[in-house]
């Protein structure tokens, strides 16, 4: 690599990562905060005054639609380098195990949040099925008893029907090709 290396081996990489997910997962946890008793603003400084009658503490839960969901592109913002170096470890055996782990732990979350009954997500679910699970979008058409679909014997009763309503002999039009 051309520029110095953010992370001299590959456990240091690891534990960055691990770093950076217990940060992640911090930011989403609930926390205490100080409001106003009276008009129920938050306490921003510990000098900040409101309307006289002082504050109160409140555990507050993140908004689920505001919890910060770990990425690739976060660690590498988190971790003071780019995406860019992060592909150039990627390059090397030691780096590439450390990074395919990581990537596994995103996949595991984004099918979290894909397969989440509560979102009733179904493109989700549909797109991680097919893409990791092996699925297939298709739909399969059978003949008669499960067998092929015979298309003479649908040609055949289609020009059946075209000849009944021209009027003409229905007979006159089979085996003709």
């Amino acid at each position: 690599m051309g520029t110095p290396m953010k992370f001299e081996t590959p456990e240091d990489l690891e534990d960055a990562i691990t770093d950076y997910l217990e940060w992640v997962k911090e930011q989403n946890e609930p926390r205490v905060m100080e409001f106003c008793k009276k008009c129920g603003k938050i306490r921003k400084r510990a000098d900040s005054k409101c309307c006289g009658l002082g504050f109160e503490h409140r555990l507050v839960h993140p908004d689920p639609a505001e919890k910060i969901r770990p990425t690739y592109y976060g660690f590498a913002a988190w971790a003071g380098t780019t995406r860019k170096t992060l592909w150039e470890y990627s390059k090397r055996d030691d780096f590439a195990k450390v990074l395919d782990w990581f990537k596994t732990i995103l996949q595991a979350d984004v099918e979290q949040i894909l397969l989440n009954p509560h979102t009733k997500n179904v493109q989700g679910a549909k797109f991680v099925a097919i893409n990791n699970y092996g699925w297939a979008e298709r739909q399969e058409i059978s003949g008669k008893g499960g067998g092929p679909v015979e298309v003479r014997e649908a040609r055949d009763k289609l020009a059946r029907l075209i000849q009944r309503k021209r009027g003409g002999d229905p007979e006159d039009s089979e085996g003709s090709d």
